[in-house]
């Protein structure tokens, strides 16, 4: 069927607001939205095709014996900017410390750490300081089979030689996870930090600044925020208040603020923190980036929940997680606007994005769990919650053609525009 056939279809619609969804979705290259994408459009909600074929993805590991508290070096080439270079390090103890360099003389390489189900641990780029990859884990459970991954950076397409340096710690100190408290700003700030970014000025958080006949939800908007907030997060040791509540924690604290605009993105976070070993992060949402979406039908409500999947999402780089390819998971980095205001949550096996790491999948409540702590039934039970609630959302029930709507850009990128501001890990 034809545009024209479509949208003749559509102009029969009985509500005003299901024709202007449907218009958004037919017209879907017409209205670029904001933010800087992986160049992956999304299709079928819920799809994660690379899922089932983790094994072939990696292909057969080369076996390597790390030196117990010693320095293992060892040498590849990559001849296609497509292979990935797997190595086999072997069981890793609970208190070991390891320090992978690689020396790329010239190129541009990733290297990615899993472990034996091919769930990401770490990932480390060169392509921000011109400086060769670098990944330090302290690990705090054993480990049967950590592998690590050597593949061309996602944006240059490098190959040739490389030579990796691996230093094992045995002795290192054994982290154990601890609460993160996270404070909900609303109020506004001045000189708001993100990392290497300054805010100027955030003001304070009112809906009418969206709509003229909003004002009065301000505060629903709020509340549907912190809700969702804790429905993510459920089973996790990560408290939330807000700034304004007297009871909220004035120290060692990560804040997530609410307001100003951004021309490229709607979030923003300080850095990917592996193992969350700063407690004192700032993140933020650009709220009045969602305005535009506003003439099409969208509701305060779904909003109120966009804000709450970026603010999520940014909390979930702060928490050390990266970005993934899929519609359902909070840190999908290129969503639809209508998986955008679904109500989204950590997916068990979620790939990761291209524009991250070419192979491997991310467990992100299992990762923040390991981080901070929490009760592992409840996490798998409100996870079953969330994955309801999203497949009886009505913008995730049919295949989506809509247009991208970055959550922020890849964390893969350096600039004050982008998603993470520093890239030091």
């Amino acid at each position: 069927m034809g545009l024209w056939n479509q949208l003749r279809l559509l102009v029969v619609a009985k509500h005003t607001q299901a024709l202007l969804r449907g218009v958004l979705s037919l017209l879907a290259t017409a209205l670029p939205l904001v933010g800087c994408s992986s160049g992956l459009l999304v299709g079928e909600q819920g799809s994660n095709p690379a899922a089932d074929d983790a094994d072939d993805a990696f292909g057969e590991p080369r076996p390597t014996k790390l030196e117990p508290g010693g320095v293992t070096s060892f040498s590849g080439e990559l001849r296609d900017a497509g292979e990935v270079d797997v190595w086999d390090l072997g069981t890793v103890e609970p208190g070991t410390r390891l320090d992978v360099e690689l020396q790329g003389f010239g190129a541009n390489f990733s290297i990615g750490l899993f472990d034996q189900d091919y769930l990401v641990r770490m990932i480390s780029h060169d392509r921000y300081n011109s400086k060769d990859p670098r990944a330090i884990l302290h690990v705090a459970q054993r480990m049967e089979g950590m592998l690590l991954v050597v593949a061309s950076d996602p944006f240059e397409a490098s190959t040739g030689p490389y030579t990796v340096q691996v230093t094992q710690s045995t002795d290192a100190e054994v982290i154990l996870p601890g609460t993160q408290t996270v404070v909900l700003n609303f109020s506004g700030g001045s000189f708001v930090s993100i990392g290497s970014v300054t805010i100027p000025q955030v003001t304070p958080f009112d809906a009418a600044n969206l709509h003229p006949d909003w004002s009065e939800f301000t505060t629903p908007m709020k509340d549907i925020v912190m809700d969702s907030m804790r429905r993510v997060y459920d089973g996790l040791n990560v408290e939330f208040y807000f700034s304004d509540d007297p009871q909220a924690p004035r120290g060692g604290v990560t804040t997530v603020y609410f307001g100003a605009e951004d021309s490229n993105n709607v979030g923003l976070a300080a850095t990917i923190d592996y193992g969350n070993r700063n407690k004192e992060h700032n993140a933020i949402v650009y709220t009045r980036n969602f305005a535009k979406y506003i003439p099409y039908g969208y509701t305060y409500r779904d909003l109120a929940q966009g804000f709450a999947n970026v603010a999520a999402h940014e909390l979930g780089h702060l928490l050390g997680l990266n970005h993934s390819d899929l519609p359902l998971d909070v840190m999908n980095v290129s969503p639809t606007v209508d998986a955008l205001v679904a109500p989204q949550y950590f997916s068990e096996e979620a790939r990761l994005s291209p524009a991250t790491f070419p192979v491997g999948q991310q467990d992100g409540a299992e990762l923040i769990f390991e981080t901070v702590g929490g009760e592992w039934s409840r996490v798998v039970l409100a996870r079953d919650n969330s994955a309801s609630l999203y497949a009886a959302s009505s913008f995730t029930s049919r295949t989506q053609t809509a247009q991208q709507l970055p959550v922020d850009s890849a964390a893969e990128l350096s600039s004050a525009r982008y998603c993470t501001s520093d890239e030091d890990n």
